[in-house]
């Protein structure tokens, strides 16, 4: 039975990815946060996979988990994943993304080195490209500190894969939903309000720029990609995303019809909430990993939207006791 450790196991990516694992019969490992308490995701999975607290920046923590699991593989997705355009975090952010996959890697490399590395890199890590769709040939040009970092870690795998021959892998992800989104990123915000709308307990969404796009894929699926760059002859980086784009708006819109009504009733616009929008919009060109691990993205936004907007809607019953 091959062995896996998921960094971040709680999280929509981790836990879907810990599913899927299960299902193929492997033994499955898992880290959480220390300081967190949020296990929602993988209440049902709890009696299946082996959970191990971790810090990101702790070095003997990593070097333990490696040398207790002797994993087969390691999926890195623990880390900042939420792209803040303050000043304040930009140190937690990039100790956290950069230290923690070096920690990983060395340890693979002293303890496990037949392990295959996955890290969950990002398209933000194209920022200001200049070219749209990007694909695995395009230039880096990080515009924040999260896209800057999701660099740096790319690097330390493309170094660990090179000088060391460890089989590691970057997957560039591009924006993936689910019902199991953190409600601190938009789509999952969408989802919420229209559910207290429709229930009648918010009157309104406030956004920013709706007329801004982007990729956005299904978190399953992308899951699913993971794992096949994992099991490849070969460990090469590969463009994750659906490879379609879509403005706010038709987003707001399909959410909104949703619970049969228009959002242009419901919507205002804070300028607050608007942010530099880029001259070239950031879309994935996924024919590689299409043509090289038979990879397909399945599931449509609309489907994906409307799956988010049921389970909000079941969530805030349960928590106002709404029947």
């Amino acid at each position: 039975m091959k062995k896996a450790l998921i960094t971040g196991v709680s999280g929509q990516d981790g836990s879907y990815l810990a599913e899927f694992l299960l299902s193929k019969n492997y033994q499955v490992f898992g880290t959480i946060n220390r300081d967190s308490k949020n296990l929602k995701n993988i209440e049902h999975l709890l009696d299946k996979i082996e959970l191990f607290e971790y810090s990101l920046n702790d070095f003997e923590i990593a070097e333990n988990l490696i040398k207790k699991i002797q994993p087969n593989e390691c999926y890195h997705l623990a880390g900042s994943s939420f792209v803040d355009y303050s000043k304040d975090n930009e140190d937690s952010i990039l100790n956290n993304n950069v230290n923690s996959t070096y920690f990983l890697l060395e340890s693979i490399k002293n303890f496990a080195p037949n392990c295959r590395f996955f890290l969950a890199g990002s398209s933000e890590m194209f920022g200001l490209s200049n070219e749209s769709p990007q694909s695995e040939n395009s230039v880096f040009n990080p515009q924040n500190i999260y896209g800057i970092s999701k660099l740096k870690a790319f690097d330390l795998v493309k170094n660990y894969r090179q000088n060391y021959k460890i089989f590691a892998c970057c997957g560039i992800l591009y924006n993936h939903e689910s019902p199991r989104r953190n409600p601190i990123f938009l789509t999952r915000k969408i989802s919420q309000t229209v559910a207290k709308i429709h229930l009648g307990i918010e009157d309104k969404i406030e956004l920013g720029d709706i007329e801004s796009a982007r990729d956005f894929g299904c978190a399953k699926d992308y899951v699913e990609a993971m794992f096949l760059m994992i099991q490849n002859a070969q460990a090469l980086d590969y463009v994750i995303s659906s490879g379609k784009i879509y403005k706010i708006k038709d987003i707001l819109k399909c959410a909104f019809d949703f619970v049969n009504l228009d959002y242009k009733n419901f919507l205002k616009i804070n300028p607050d909430f608007i942010r530099p929008s880029p001259k070239i919009q950031l879309f994935g060109d996924n024919s590689r990993i299409k043509k090289d691990l038979n990879w397909q993205p399945k599931t449509e936004i609309t489907k994906i939207i409307y799956e988010m907007i049921e389970n909000d809607i079941v969530l805030i019953k349960t928590q106002n006791k709404i029947k």
